[in-house]
């Protein structure tokens, strides 16, 4: 995956980013909040040679010292400190949970050593912390610092060296503020955390992805141009004439799919693999360009088993395809005129239990009511029922002179797709190209129209 997929695919799926984030970071504010408040205290402590009376065994003294410096930051953060600082508090905690708040750091080279106690309360924090400095201090006399140096060849001190001791250089102080929780960094974790999680499964949902979303994956599978990108929310594109963007996409419509089909097809179906795809306004809006063009147009619903076309244009009408099958004597008396000029439609307002489905009759008799139909109109748009979802779509394509193909961005899978395909070849379709609904129009695309529309708006 190249940078410029990566950051479409973030943008494509950026809810998904989004909500890990929120999710993220409302996680690291619920820690914030409720985190128990911990106080620290720290003590310093100075380990130096007592009685020493020459330069050599103040060497030697605190190279010994040196040698033992692990052990005696083991020993000041120890359980028999602990329980010193504990009994001379007279508190009611126990030696091991003090030593489970303590930690000693110290620097190696250096005598010095700071213990520091977290407590939830600031002045036991800091009682705490001077019982551990002082009882460290009182204990560090009786330690050995004469051990010899191991190994063969290691140096060895001439005599007996001074006693070490502990001084408390630094006493700890009350804390003003907790240690923890700690607001930013815990929500800068919670950022960090949430823009890894919402990247890794932006980058997962995409590739389990098996919709088709974009032109090129559609012209990729389907091996057909992609006649328009009609923009949306669930399959549903404005009606023409009502949104400037979308009456763009549909007039691109009209002007690609003439040219393909050529000034002598004059039936058109328009169809999709299954409900939903925005089948029914792409063929509406189609039919409200072609119009524009001054042409008479014939818009057929071909779904009898779910009309919808007539109550779109507030037409009323008690018989369409199916009453105009089962009885072509009557078929010119079913077409109705609409609102819009140059516009008729075969369409009916309900459905009748008693009419059969396209499916019902021979291939003949639905393409010679279509030829006789749309030899009174310069053009016929059947709005197909669902490819995958009854056998009509076939049989009306036979009945016509190009098929348009219907995908909803986001929705359509590569498998409903590649079905619908097989579908309407092994029917015999003229497939003239695709139409992607719900597409998205790029915002500098967006910002591009609205400019150069105000500019010719504000011409002379």
């Amino acid at each position: 995956m190249d940078f410029r997929t990566f950051v479409q695919t973030l943008h494509t799926r950026w809810k998904l980013v989004a909500a890990a984030l929120l999710a993220c970071l409302a996680g690291a504010a619920a820690v914030t909040l409720f985190q128990n408040k911990a106080y620290q205290s720290s003590a310093t402590v100075l380990i130096s040679i007592a009685g020493a009376t020459d330069v050599t065994e103040v060497y030697w003294g605190g190279q010994a010292a040196q040698d033992r410096l692990s052990s005696y930051a083991e020993i000041a953060g120890g359980r028999a400190v602990a329980e010193r600082a504990v009994s001379r508090l007279q508190l009611p905690i126990s030696g091991d949970t003090l030593v489970s708040n303590t930690q000693v750091r110290y620097t190696p080279k250096s005598m010095l050593f700071t213990i520091t106690v977290t407590d939830t309360d600031p002045k036991r924090a800091a009682l705490l912390a001077g019982a551990m400095a002082d009882s460290f201090a009182t204990l560090v006399p009786t330690l050995d610092v004469n051990a010899r140096p191991q190994g063969r060849d290691a140096p060895q001190p001439p005599k007996p060296l001074p006693m070490a001791t502990a001084i408390v250089v630094k006493q700890p102080e009350i804390p003003s503020r907790p240690s923890r929780p700690m607001p930013l960094r815990n929500m800068a974790m919670g950022l960090t955390a949430g823009a890894l999680l919402g990247i890794a499964v932006a980058l997962t949902r995409e590739a389990s992805d098996r919709t088709v979303r974009t032109r090129g994956k559609l012209e990729q599978l389907s091996g057909l141009p992609t006649l328009a990108e009609l923009p949306g929310k669930h399959g549903t594109t404005p009606r023409f004439g009502t949104d400037v963007t979308a009456d763009d996409a549909v007039r691109g419509l009209r002007a690609r799919l003439l040219r393909a089909i050529g000034p002598e097809a004059r039936r058109v179906l328009v169809a999709a693999p299954f409900g939903g795809e925005g089948t029914t306004t792409t063929a509406l809006n189609l039919s409200l360009a072609l119009a524009e063009l001054g042409e008479d147009v014939l818009l057929v619903e071909g779904d009898t088993r779910r009309p919808v076309i007539a109550g779109l244009l507030k037409v009323e009408s008690g018989e369409g395809l199916a009453n105009a099958l089962a009885n072509p004597a009557i078929a010119a008396e079913t077409v109705k005129p609409t609102p819009i000029s140059k516009l008729f439609i075969l369409a009916s307002r309900f459905v009748r239990r008693e009419t059969s489905p396209c499916s019902a009759y021979l291939p003949e008799v639905i393409d010679t009511l279509l030829a006789n139909l749309s030899s009174r109109f310069d053009r016929m748009v059947v709005d197909g029922p669902p490819v995958l979802a009854t056998a009509d779509t076939g049989l009306l394509a036979g009945g016509v002179q190009a098929t348009v193909l219907v995908v909803r961005a986001g929705r359509t899978t590569v498998e409903e797709l590649n079905d619908a395909l097989t579908a309407l070849r092994s029917a015999g379709a003229q497939l003239a190209g695709t139409v992607l609904t719900d597409a998205r129009v790029p915002r500098h695309t967006r910002a591009a129209a609205r400019i150069y529309r105000a500019k010719v708006s504000g011409s002379p």
